[in-house]
């Protein structure tokens, strides 16, 4: 699988009664495009393959995003696991310094307080979630997960140092922690992700939520330029950014 940037080409997609995407020799309708990823969306077809083929359609990325993300900011819900996974690898894929800050990988540190049994289970299913980005590419760059339990800022800077984690994903339970976590981030150059919207009030750099029924990107542009991250038009234009 691959999660590069979009690139407008020849090919597009149907579903099989397997619900699985199969190449069409035409290109889809906007309306096509918008049922397809309702359909991903809703959970009937969690096969990975179809971000893998998103790229194939002649209609360009941002505006099937646009048709996925456009709303305004109320009150986020956690999204399912799955689909965040789904849409932040496509997100992170868009930093225009990923290479220069992955070094070869993109590490994905998944971060949960030591001893917080709700903490550590989130960790876990984000884990399972996030499972087959290691099969996959983000720019063309393999992909590895790590778990990191957060029992003080020197460990987890001796953590993100040694394991090149280069983004982490920090889970319920730390909101008493988010300045060494985002202190360890800057200095590392590692792009923070939240699992709660008020987090990014806080420093983190990006999450995906769900805000009165429609998936949102959140961007708090400052924090992820203080972590070496450089997010694009072609996102900021379709995300809401938090201040």
């Amino acid at each position: 699988m691959c999660f590069d940037p979009p690139q407008a080409s020849g090919a597009s997609l149907r579903f099989n009664e397997r619900l699985t995407f199969c190449i069409w020799q035409r290109a889809l309708s906007i309306r096509e495009v918008r049922v397809c990823f309702e359909l991903i969306l809703s959970g009937w077809a969690a096969c990975y393959c179809a971000v893998l083929n998103v790229h194939w359609l002649r209609v360009p990325w941002v505006v099937v995003i646009f048709v996925l993300f456009a709303g305004g900011l109320g009150v986020g819900a956690e999204l399912p696991a799955a689909k965040q996974a789904v849409f932040l690898a496509r997100i992170i894929a868009y930093d225009g310094n990923l290479k220069e800050r992955a070094a070869g990988t993109v590490t994905i540190g998944i971060l949960s307080r030591k001893g917080d049994k709700a903490s550590e289970q989130m960790a876990e299913s984000i884990v399972k979630a996030f499972g087959p980005l290691e099969s996959a590419t983000l720019a063309g760059l393999p992909v590895k997960l790590t778990k990191v339990s957060f029992v003080g800022r020197d460990v987890l800077d001796k953590a993100v140092r040694d394991e090149h984690i280069n983004t982490i994903y920090v889970c319920e339970g730390l909101d008493a922690n988010l300045s060494d976590i985002t202190s360890v981030a800057r200095s590392r150059k590692a792009l923070t992700i939240a699992s709660q919207q008020g987090h990014l009030k806080h420093g983190l750099s990006l999450g995906v939520f769900d805000v009165d029924g429609k998936n949102t990107i959140l961007v708090n542009l400052d924090a992820s330029r203080e972590e070496g991250v450089a997010f694009g038009p072609e996102l900021l234009r379709l995300a809401t950014v938090v201040r």
